[in-house]
């Protein structure tokens, strides 16, 4: 028997939410969503914003946690393509990556009530204001994604979605959500604005103040 058979409902979606707002708060998976924002959508951040991006987004594939990320994917790809008889290896690209951390990313965010997810929002993007209603911060996103498809499927009017749900998908989906990637990529866009200033420079510093070997 799993830990995950022994624990109660309740405890799978208290480990579940707690794994979404860690993976939310996480600085490098804020960088990896900015960083591809802002080069999806270059016209909006202009070219200092892109410039800025580019310099994030090449710290985000080198880290530690991208190779991580490489690693799972190629296990994945390689156990599917096993299970068809497929010939080969599969190939690993920085754009599979991506896809697989903004992923997390985007389900994670449908976890966690939309009080909780207000705040993170808040923490990241500061200049926006809207305020959750207290009667709306208690619903979870994918708990109302799950009554909508129960709705479709069944055809049963008691998973119909009342005013207020309604209410609290449309906050999720038109703000909170988009307002995490706009914080996410607005910080992305600002944070080596002087990347391509930073590179000349530190070129023609190298060049007259060679780095001194250390002694011990």
């Amino acid at each position: 028997m799993t830990d995950k058979q022994k624990m109660t409902p309740e405890e799978i979606r208290e480990k579940q939410k707690k794994h979404a707002k860690m993976t939310l708060e996480d600085k490098l998976n804020q960088k990896f969503l900015g960083s591809n924002h802002v080069m999806k959508n270059q016209a909006l951040y202009g070219q200092l914003g892109v410039s800025s991006a580019e310099s994030v987004y090449d710290e985000c594939i080198k880290s530690q946690k991208a190779n991580e990320v490489r690693n799972e994917v190629y296990k994945e790809r390689k156990e599917e393509g096993d299970s068809f008889d497929v010939y080969g290896e599969p190939a690993i690209g920085n754009y599979d990556i991506s896809v697989y951390m903004l992923k997390q990313i985007e389900e994670s965010k449908s976890l966690l009530p939309l009080g909780e997810l207000e705040g993170i929002v808040k923490n990241i993007a500061s200049e926006f204001d809207f305020e959750v209603p207290e009667e709306l911060k208690n619903y979870v996103p994918a708990e109302l994604y799950q009554k909508t498809q129960l709705a479709k499927l069944s055809g049963k009017n008691e998973y119909e979605l009342s005013e207020q749900e309604k209410d609290a998908l449309v906050i999720y989906q038109e703000l909170l959500s988009k307002a995490y990637n706009r914080g996410a990529a607005l910080n992305s866009a600002k944070e080596n604005s002087f990347a391509d200033l930073n590179s000349l420079g530190k070129k023609i510093s190298e060049k007259y103040n060679p780095k001194k070997e250390n002694s011990y």
